[in-house]
């Protein structure tokens, strides 16, 4: 799939436009905008429009303007069905999570815990439709609260733990297999700039009049957050197009006061990567191009969607060569991490006994032998086969956002 996905990015001298993409972006823009969209004019490869939007998980959200077509336009389309059914899913997976969003306030209101609903289940209320939202869990911050405890809570609503970690715990109900994921922190704490400030964040935020434990973040807090969200993944391997559909929403509707989240973002080193792909939205979705020059937009496009939802092994690897300034990760480098990395993984008590670094290598190492599998197999492949031109084109990305 990966291959056949890297044709796509074949570009044609005649036509700046990267092959393809011009066609699944136009039908995103029509699908959140409510706009009735027209057959292409030229002919569109389907087969690939479809991989991006299985690789992004955003079909359903194509289906909304695939729909509209004419019927005879329509007959041409390949997977016609596939965009169907994952529409009609997402619709129940909609439903379902309404449904358990009310039974989670009821569950904390009644044990007095204060939280905050996170990324997609406050994103999709900027949609015309809320099911138009992909979303691949329920994100919650709380409180000062137990995670132990709270996921008690949830197991006595029909959960079993999907996964943990030191800083979150991942919940799935055993009848509709939803996934929650409950955090105490916004971001891992090595990345300590960005983590003082969203540490901050309760400060700003207001409960509901009617469900006193639910919070929620001012305007300009949740864009900030979501910025930096972006540049964390971005960094890390990449972030899906529905984060980027997302940011172009908030900004069409005038969500926030710009002045404001500037000047935040700047003291956060986070202000020229908001203004990138800000205007990477503008060219995707609108055709203007506030870009000094084309290879800018293809390095970064291609970055992105080859990324898909969750970014990817080969971008991941790419980028931490690119934030080092190393042709290649030395083996010492893999077998030993840096604080920061072991912190992100490991927490706030490895923060607080830094002393205990050595052990938790030991730790880490263990874990990964005990763990080694074909997953395991295939990233090392994906490393060794890694060019000089990848690390390259990704320093280029990340310098052209700000983020080196």
């Amino acid at each position: 799939a990966v291959e056949f996905i890297e044709e796509a990015f074949k570009l044609n001298p005649k036509d700046p436009d990267i092959l393809n993409l011009k066609g699944l972006l136009y039908l995103l823009k029509c699908a959140v905008a409510d706009i009735v969209p027209k057959p292409a004019e030229k002919e569109i490869n389907w087969e690939v429009v479809y991989k991006f939007a299985k690789l992004h998980k955003v079909t359903s959200t194509l289906y909304f303007s695939i729909s509209k077509l004419p019927d005879d336009y329509k007959s041409s389309i390949t997977h016609l069905e596939e965009y169907s059914l994952d529409y009609k899913k997402n619709i129940v997976l909609d439903v379902n999570r309404a449904y358990e969003l009310e039974r989670i306030e009821k569950t904390l209101a009644e044990n007095n815990i204060d939280y905050i609903f996170l990324k997609g289940s406050v994103s999709k209320k900027f949609y015309i439709d809320s099911s138009m939202r992909p979303m691949n869990d329920i994100d919650i911050l709380f409180r000062g609260a137990d995670l132990k405890e709270v996921t008690k809570l949830f197991e006595a609503m029909g959960y079993g733990i999907a996964h943990s970690s030191a800083k979150d715990i991942c919940c799935i109900n055993k009848s509709n297999h939803l996934l929650v994921e409950m955090q105490t922190h916004l971001i891992d704490e090595g990345y300590t700039l960005w983590y003082n400030y969203l540490e901050k964040i309760w400060g700003h935020c207001s409960s509901l009049p009617d469900k006193p434990n639910q919070y929620l973040m001012t305007k300009e807090d949740f864009y900030i957050y979501h910025v930096i969200h972006m540049a964390k993944h971005f960094l890390n391997g990449g972030i899906g197009i529905k984060h980027f559909l997302d940011l172009y929403i908030m900004n069409k509707n005038k969500y926030i006061e710009s002045a404001k989240v500037d000047s935040c973002l700047e003291v956060l080193g986070v202000l020229q990567f908001k203004n990138t792909i800000e205007n990477l939205c503008l060219y995707w979705f609108d055709g203007v191009n506030n870009f000094d020059n084309h290879k800018d937009v293809q390095l970064l496009t291609k970055y992105i969607f080859l990324g898909g939802a969750f970014g990817n092994s080969q971008n991941q690897e790419a980028g931490s060569l690119a934030k080092s300034g190393k042709k290649k990760t030395s083996l010492a480098a893999k077998l030993f991490p840096s604080m920061d990395t072991m912190i992100n993984f490991y927490g706030s008590f490895l923060k607080n006994h830094k002393w205990l670094l050595p052990l938790y290598w030991l730790r880490l190492n263990i874990e990964r032998l005990l763990r080694f599998d074909k997953k395991s197999k295939a990233k090392l492949k994906i490393i060794k086969s890694l060019s000089d031109e990848d690390i390259k084109n990704t320093k280029e990305v990340f310098t052209i956002c700000g983020l080196i």
